[in-house]
């Protein structure tokens, strides 16, 4: 290795080397965790995510919630009072493991996973899905079976309250979450580059670091245990690389969960639109929550369906030819 080859080379030898340690891992799982980062470059959503980090404006106007309405969501305040403030100082372990930091990449990731997969700015009705469509608590007690549970127990201060006293359970655990975070980090400076450094894309690494040791801290409390292993570890990237595969839009709000969070269904000043078939002229009227997204392109009688925010012309061509 030469100190003077190009940084995409340099770190790709360094994933090598990485995966080389990991392979040597006697720990349950570890080698699907290692294929998934070997096809994480052929694959392409993991460029496009990241490619989808990079745009600042995620949100269409008026469509973040405001610092009103963001009090309202109850389990981003029960982790704001019982992680601490995402200003303090991380330096553990003189301080804590698991900070709110941690706990708001989680959102931070589904909204830029949510974005990804619709291709288009994330709406209000998008960002409700995101905040109240259950896919938080999924992820948080089922980890990577959060596709195939249904139900999920509520979060509690003493849940917040147990991340906040964890620890690593020894060097043995932190060393593999070190090496699986370089190992990332080389993989997105292989796939871009020096431009890997620096900015948006790097901001994303610390979102997908954060991310992913928060999902391993909720291994170890649904597991009772006062420590992170390796077994969370493992688990957290198997859970990540399997989220990031999957089209997160399908989790919708939940209307009970939106009402006692105090947020009415839709109270931004955005038009829900409408599907006009350009044959029969029919039209549906979407629904608080729905997208044109979610809906075939065809009608039933075989026309196609286009959107429209409005249809004050159709209703006028109607009247016109009675």
């Amino acid at each position: 290795m030469s100190l003077f080859d190009p940084p995409e080379i340099q770190m790709a030898r360094k994933l090598i080397k990485n995966i080389e340690e990991l392979e040597y891992l006697d720990i349950k799982d570890t080698d699907e965790v290692i294929l998934e980062i070997r096809n994480l470059k052929k694959q392409g959503h993991y460029k496009r995510m990241i490619e989808a980090a990079k745009v600042k404006e995620k949100y269409a106007p008026v469509a973040k919630f405001t610092k009103e309405e963001g009090q309202k969501i109850r389990n981003l305040m029960l982790g704001f009072h019982n992680l601490g403030s995402r200003r303090e100082l991380y330096l553990p372990p003189l301080t804590d493991l698991v900070t709110f930091s941690h706990f708001e990449a989680l959102y931070v990731f589904l909204e830029t996973l949510y974005y990804m997969n619709l291709g288009r700015k994330i709406e209000y009705e998008d960002a409700l899905n995101i905040y109240f469509g259950g896919l938080d608590q999924r992820l948080i007690f089922a980890l990577d079976r959060f596709d195939e549970v249904d139900e999920t127990p509520e979060l509690t201060a003493e849940f917040f309250q147990k991340l906040k006293k964890l620890k690593w359970q020894d060097k043995k655990s932190n060393n593999l979450y070190k090496n699986l975070k370089n190992a990332m980090f080389y993989v997105g400076e292989t796939i871009f580059g020096s431009g890997f450094f620096g900015g948006t894309p790097s901001d994303f690494g610390v979102t997908e670091d954060f991310f992913n040791l928060f999902l391993a801290a909720c291994s170890a409390v649904n597991d009772n245990r006062d420590a992170i292993n390796q077994e969370d570890v493992i688990r957290a990237y198997k859970t990540y690389f399997k989220l990031i595969k999957t089209d997160i839009t399908k989790y919708k709000a939940k209307p009970d969960l939106i009402q006692q969070s105090g947020f009415g269904l839709i109270q931004k000043n955005t038009k829900q639109g409408y599907l006009v078939c350009n044959k029969c002229n029919g039209y549906y009227k979407l629904q608080p929550g729905e997208s044109p997204d979610d809906f075939p392109d065809t009608c039933d009688c075989g026309g196609e369906l286009k959107y429209y925010e409005d249809i004050d012309w159709l209703l006028e061509k109607k009247e016109d030819s009675k």
